[in-house]
């Protein structure tokens, strides 16, 4: 949830509902380790101009010592 306080009473808060899933992968011979993560929410409440769905996909690669 967001709150913009400074806007007027109505088009204050953004209340997101969803949720998504993730995978770490391997990858190479080396097994370099990769996770990524998928997530989608539908705004229940927002603003006159805000969006009615939001959408986040992310690639993460993680490097070892």
């Amino acid at each position: 949830m967001t709150a913009n306080w400074t806007t007027t009473a109505g088009n204050a808060w953004t209340v997101p509902v969803g949720g998504g899933g993730g995978k770490l992968w391997r990858i190479g011979k080396v097994g370099l380790p990769v996770n990524t993560q998928i997530q989608a929410f539908y705004n229940a409440v927002t603003p006159d101009i805000g969006p009615d769905w939001q959408l986040r996909f992310q690639v993460q690669i993680l490097l070892p010592k």
